[in-house]
């Protein structure tokens, strides 16, 4: 019976921190940034998830296979960001482009001063890529 109930919180533990299948926000070391479902209000689940920190550069990458509309969801998620969140445009993008398949957001740290939060957001007709990095930098702005 005790192996079950440890068994089980190791899952928990697992599923919760390990993997997570879904989020409300992707945190990077103490600054926050809305995850696409949370701006979308809906249910998005991870299929693929990565970390990574090195050299004091923190890394975070979510895929989201098997989408739909995703052109819609990322114009209002971008939208979402650069109003809302004051993310600045690192490189100008077209989501009615056919060509265009990244979008390349920043903004300076809440919490490190001396760094930067940058969103890269690539994508397909069904697949959604969201990498976070936070490393030292500023912007020219």
């Amino acid at each position: 019976m005790l192996i079950v109930f440890l068994l089980f919180l190791i899952g928990i533990f697992i599923y919760k921190y390990i993997f997570p299948t879904y989020s409300t926000t992707y945190s990077l070391k103490g600054d926050y940034v809305p995850s696409i479902g949370s701006v979308l209000k809906t249910t998005k689940w991870v299929s693929k998830y990565e970390k990574n920190t090195k050299n004091n550069i923190y890394l975070k990458k979510y895929t989201y296979q098997k989408q739909n509309n995703v052109v819609e969801d990322l114009k209002k998620y971008s939208n979402y960001l650069i109003k809302m969140e004051q993310f600045e445009v690192l490189k100008d993008f077209d989501l009615d482009d056919p060509f265009n398949t990244t979008i390349l957001l920043g903004k300076k740290s809440h919490i490190d001063f001396e760094k930067i939060i940058v969103v890269e957001i690539s994508y397909t007709k069904d697949t959604i890529t969201i990498s976070l990095v936070k490393k030292k930098g500023s912007f020219l702005k």
